[in-house]
C-alpha cells in the first residue's frame, strides 16, 4: 500500500498543502516550525485505527473553527479486504500519474481509495471514502481503517509493545488464545485474593455487618474480594517482558529497533508507517541499518529528521524540503543534480539560510570568521540559521540556484578572477545573493593584496611551516623568473630587488596553485581568517567584503 497524494486544509500551522508523494520511502527535511510534524500527524489522523480522536481548537488553523479541517489522502495497492462490492469496490478512484490527478477509474489507471477526514466546530470527527460517483462520499469505520496498517514509530509507543487492539504485536499474533488466557488469570486473581493478609479490611466487614442489621438488613458470609468487573483484563495488559522487566521500559533505541523489525514483517501486507525524527536513540551505525532497511521495504513510509547522517545515507533520492509561509505548505523534492552536496554538505539543508562557497578555502574562511568576528557580536551562523555549503568550484552556481529553487535563502562567496557578469545577473533572478571579491581576483589574491606587510609575512610563515620552506621558496622565485639560490630565504631582502607589489602577486600566485593550494583545506584557510582579520585596514577592500557577507549572514 502507497500513499500517491496528501490534500490539507486549516490543520494546526497548515492552512493548505497539495504534496504529490512520489516515493515509498519519504524523508522530510526543513527548519523549525516547517509543519513537518504536522504532515505526520494529518497522515495519522487520516488513517486512524481508532473510532476516537481528541480534537479542540487549537487544531484549527489560528483556531478559526468556521473553517474546517480537511485532510485528504489518496491511497495505491488498496487494501483487497475493502475492495469488495459489499465494502468499497465501487468506490474506487483511478489515478494519473502523469497529471497527479484523480478521476474515474479507468484501464490505464491506477486503482486508488480517496480517503478524508473532516470535522468542523462540532469537533465530531468524520472518515469518508470519496468517488466521482458518490463524491458526498460513504463512511468508513475504524475496523475498516485497520487495513492500512498505519503505525507510527517514536515517541509514545508504549502500547506497541502489548497484545492490544491495533498493535504490532497483535497484529502478528494469529490466535486468539491468549483472550482465554486472560479470563483464566482474572478468575485467579480473584482466588488469589487473601482476607488474612488484610485483617483491616475483615474488621470493617464485621463492623459493617453488625450496622445493617439494625436497619434490618443482612449479609451473609461477609467477605471482602475483588470484583470481577473491576479485575477486568484485556489484551493490553499483555505486555512483552524482557528479564521480567517490560519492554516499554527498555532504551529509546532498543524500542524502534523492535518496532521497526515488527514493521518490518508487516509491510509485507501493506502498511503506513511515519517517524517522527528518525534518529531518536539511535547511534549512527544502527541508524543507518534502520535506514537501509525501511529504504529497502515495498511498503509507504514517511520519516522527519534533523540528522546529517539520514540525509547522507538515504541521499537526494528520498529527500522532500518542507516550506511553510503564512500557512502555505510546499513540499519539494531535492534534485539528483545535489546528491554530492548532500553527501558535503547535508547540514546545509537542516537550515533556513545558506552560504554558499565557492571553494574549501570560502568555507574554511568563513568558519573563521564566525568563530573570531561573529561571535563577538553574538551572531554567529548558528544563532542567525546559516549553514556553509561546499560549492565545489565551478559548480557553486549551479548549486547556490537549486538550494534557491528549494525554498532556501542564499548566498554564494565566489572568485571574480572570470567574467561572471550575465552568470551574476541569471542568479540574482533566481533570488541568490552573490558577492565576490573585488578587483577580478580569487579569494587569496584579494587578502594578499589588502593585509599589511606583517600579514604577508605571517602567512608565509605559516606556509613554509606547512609545506616546506624549499617548497615555499622555490615557487615564489619562479613566479617571480629568478630562482631560490638568487632570491634568498629572508622576504625582508627580496625588496632589495623586486616591488612590494610584484612579491605580492607572486605570494598570491604560489598560494592559489592547485599544488601545493596553501589554503585549498578548510583548516588552513580558517587559519587565514586568523592572520587576515588582525592585519586588514578598514577601508581595505576585503573589509569592504566581508562587511556585506557579515550584513547578510548577521540580519534578523
Amino acid at each position: 500500500m502507497r500513499l500517491r497524494k496528501l490534500s490539507i486544509r486549516n490543520f494546526r500551522g497548515i492552512k493548505s498543502l497539495d504534496w504529490h508523494i512520489s516515493k515509498d520511502f519519504t524523508l522530510l527535511v526543513g527548519p523549525c516550525d516547517s509543519t513537518k510534524s504536522t504532515i505526520l500527524d494529518a497522515i495519522e489522523l487520516a488513517l486512524l485505527p481508532r473510532w476516537q480522536v481528541n480534537l479542540d481548537d487549537s487544531d484549527f488553523y489560528l483556531g478559526d473553527v468556521a473553517k474546517p479541517i480537511t485532510i485528504e489522502v489518496v491511497i495505491s495497492d488498496v487494501p483487497s479486504e475493502l475492495k469488495n462490492e459489499a465494502k468499497f469496490g465501487l468506490d474506487l478512484s483511478g489515478w494519473d500519474q502523469q497529471t497527479a490527478t484523480v478521476t474515474d477509474l479507468e484501464e490505464n489507471l491506477e486503482e486508488v481509495m480517496v480517503l478524508r477526514f473532516t470535522t468542523d466546530e462540532s469537533l465530531e470527527p468524520q472518515w469518508l471514502v470519496i468517488s466521482g460517483r458518490n463524491p458526498e462520499g460513504r463512511n468508513i469505520a475504524f475496523r475498516d481503517r485497520e487495513a492500512f496498517g498505519l503505525t507510527r514509530l517514536g515517541s509514545g509507543t508504549d502500547r506497541q509493545f502489548t497484545w492490544g487492539r491495533g498493535s504490532l504485536l497483535s497484529r502478528l499474533t494469529e490466535s486468539s488464545s491468549h483472550r482465554r488466557l486472560l479470563a483464566e488469570s482474572a478468575r485467579a486473581a480473584r482466588g488469589a485474593f487473601q482476607t488474612d493478609t488484610c485483617p483491616g479490611l475483615k474488621e470493617s466487614v464485621d463492623k459493617v455487618s453488625v450496622l445493617v442489621q439494625k436497619v434490618g438488613l443482612q449479609i451473609k458470609n461477609g467477605l471482602p474480594g475483588l470484583d470481577p468487573s473491576a479485575v477486568n483484563l484485556n489484551s493490553g495488559a499483555i505486555a512483552l517482558h524482557q528479564e521480567g522487566i517490560p519492554f516499554r521500559r527498555v532504551g529509546l533505541g532498543s524500542r524502534m529497533l523492535f518496532l521497526v523489525a515488527l514493521q518490518r514483517e508487516l509491510s509485507n501486507q501493506g502498511a503506513v508507517t511515519i517517524i517522527d525524527e528518525v534518529e531518536c536513540g539511535l547511534e549512527p551505525y544502527r541508524l543507518r541499518n534502520v535506514l537501509r532497511i525501511l529504504a529497502e521495504e515495498k511498503s509507504c513510509t514517511v520519516a522527519t529528521s534533523h540528522s546529517p547522517i539520514a540525509l547522507q545515507e538515504l541521499g537526494a533520492k528520498h529527500i522532500e524540503i518542507v516550506r511553510s509561509t503564512e500557512g502555505k505548505t510546499i513540499v519539494t523534492s531535492v534534485p539528483e543534480q545535489l546528491q554530492s552536496t548532500v553527501q558535503k554538505s547535508a547540514e546545509a539543508f537542516l537550515s533556513r539560510r545558506i552560504l554558499v562557497c565557492e571553494g574549501m578555502t570560502e568555507l574554511g574562511f568563513c568558519r573563521g570568521l564566525d568563530d573570531i568576528r561573529w561571535s563577538e557580536v553574538k551572531r554567529g551562523l548558528a544563532y542567525s540559521g546559516v549553514s556553509l555549503a561546499d560549492g565545489r568550484g565551478d559548480e557553486a552556481p549551479i548549486i547556490a540556484t537549486h538550494f534557491s529553487q528549494l525554498g532556501y535563502e542564499v548566498m554564494l562567496l565566489a572568485d571574480s578572477d572570470k567574467d561572471t557578469k550575465s552568470l551574476d545577473i541569471q542568479l540574482s533572478n533566481q533570488g541568490v545573493v552573490v558577492v565576490r571579491w573585488e578587483g577580478g581576483m580569487s579569494i587569496e589574491e584579494r587578502i594578499i593584496s589588502d593585509i599589511s606587510w606583517n600579514g604577508i609575512l605571517e602567512i608565509l610563515a605559516f606556509a613554509k611551516a606547512t609545506y616546506g620552506e624549499d617548497t615555499i621558496c622555490d615557487r615564489i622565485s619562479n613566479d617571480l623568473g629568478t630562482n631560490a639560490a638568487v632570491l634568498g630565504k629572508d622576504p625582508s631582502h627580496w625588496l632589495q630587488n623586486y616591488t612590494e607589489v610584484e612579491i605580492r602577486s607572486a605570494i598570491a600566485k604560489a598560494a592559489k596553485a592547485k599544488k601545493p593550494g596553501w589554503f585549498k583545506m578548510a583548516e588552513y584557510a580558517h587559519h587565514l581568517a586568523e592572520i587576515s582579520l588582525k592585519n586588514l585596514t578598514p577601508d581595505a577592500s576585503t573589509e569592504k567584503t566581508l562587511l556585506r557577507v557579515t550584513q547578510w549572514v548577521t540580519k534578523t
